[in-house]
């Protein structure tokens, strides 16, 4: 999704440490929070007010992508942070010392060559001259949010998808919807705004609206899934039962779908299967889905379903 989101928390905080360039040893407690350690050989865990007050500084620094009243120098650090670079690292892309670029970013020196930091920044010239937030692409990285913020830029942006999408109308197949979301994205100012705060886009496939990371973050090992959302709900049923065990309610689940005249291979067989396919909607709603995955996971599935019935 961005560069904050990761598979773990320890992940997550250390992202945000380098974001806010705190230092690795005790930086946590040099910022007036403690931690608490989990069990020993387990990852460590942190306080959810610590979570929330580092999320809170991280939104802080990324709002300051879109103000009017930036300098050039604060541009520089915002643009050089967002990219997890080092005064060293752009030094040497560029071709000057460390020490200049340090000098760049509290404003003691003006760059000589603007366009080529921008380059190694990987920012719009126009952005880093003006602090112009209307100049960055929908999927620039710059002034992305985290936590509830990400989350509320998430939601107003689905609703300008809609909105969009009800503007539209009976416009074709699928790929061509998917195409003009994506276009409209880039095209439509306010979209553009919400979708790189958000890190990503929402995009409609097969009947259903999913939320597209910008950068796709590593997902779960994929599982084949054959069943129905029928099956799902029988599943889901069975398991909200009061003082249901997962075993019973497997048990339940696979007797109700033999009554209904099922295939095996028509509902999942092992608890394990249905686990690992649960904890892949969990992570898609929160870190988004990876559209191309998605489509040719549907086209294996339409060609086994094809195969099925030749046979």
């Amino acid at each position: 999704m961005s560069l904050f989101e990761k598979a773990n928390q320890c992940k997550y905080v250390e992202a945000m440490r380098k974001f806010l360039r705190l230092r690795k040893k005790g930086f946590l407690e040099e910022a007036g929070f403690r931690t608490q350690a989990g069990k020993v050989g387990r990852l460590r865990r942190f306080d959810p007010l610590v979570l929330g007050k580092l999320e809170a500084r991280v939104n802080e620094k990324a709002a300051r992508v879109d103000s009017k009243d930036t300098t050039l120098p604060e541009r520089i650090r915002l643009a050089r942070d967002y990219q997890l670079m080092t005064d060293v690292q752009i030094g040497r892309a560029i071709g000057v010392t460390r020490e200049l670029v340090r000098r760049w970013g509290k404003g003691l020196n003006k760059p000589t060559n603007l366009e080529k930091l921008a380059r190694v920044l990987n920012v719009p010239i126009g952005w880093l001259e003006t602090g112009d937030a209307k100049l960055l692409l929908a999927n620039s990285s710059l002034g992305v949010r985290v936590g509830h913020d990400a989350a509320i830029h998430r939601e107003a942006l689905f609703a300008l998808t809609q909105q969009r999408l009800g503007e539209m109308g009976e416009c074709g197949d699928a790929s061509h919807i998917q195409a003009s979301l994506e276009w409209s994205v880039f095209d439509t100012p306010a979209l553009a705004s919400r979708a790189r705060k958000a890190g990503g886009r929402w995009q409609y496939f097969e009947g259903s609206m999913h939320f597209v990371p910008w950068v796709p973050t590593k997902q779960p090992e994929k599982t084949r899934r054959d069943w129905s959302d029928a099956v799902e709900n029988i599943i889901s049923e069975e398991l909200a039962r009061p003082k249901q065990t997962v075993v019973r309610a497997w048990e339940q689940m696979q007797q109700r779908c033999k009554a209904l005249g099922l295939k095996e291979n028509e509902y999942p067989k092992r608890i394990s299967l249905f686990k690992r396919a649960q904890k892949q909607r969990i992570w898609a709603e929160k870190y988004g889905v990876d559209l191309n995955s998605m489509i040719e996971e549907s086209i294996l599935k339409h060609t086994r379903m094809h195969r099925q019935k030749t046979t």
